[in-house]
């Protein structure tokens, strides 16, 4: 997978957090958050979210998520 990601999800966080004016540094910490970017939105959701809501709508939620991030910043 391109630049080291498990999956086309991580990438895509990746390619819209990235700036050509990283240093090489700055983009090992970029590739480090979109690694666990997701993640980290479906803990939230689950400690979060108030318990009405049911464990298997979590990555539905997160799919959303992801899907407003992905069509809203189209230009990454």
């Amino acid at each position: 997978m391109r630049e080291g990601f498990d999956n086309d999800e991580e990438l895509a966080m990746y390619d819209l957090l990235l700036k050509d004016s990283f240093t090489s540094l700055e983009i090992k910490k970029i590739k480090k958050l979109a690694k666990v970017l997701l993640e980290r939105i479906r803990d939230t959701l689950w400690s979060e979210l108030p318990e009405s809501y049911e464990d298997q709508l979590l990555n539905e939620y997160r799919r959303k998520i992801y899907e407003f991030v992905y069509t809203t910043y189209p230009a990454a």
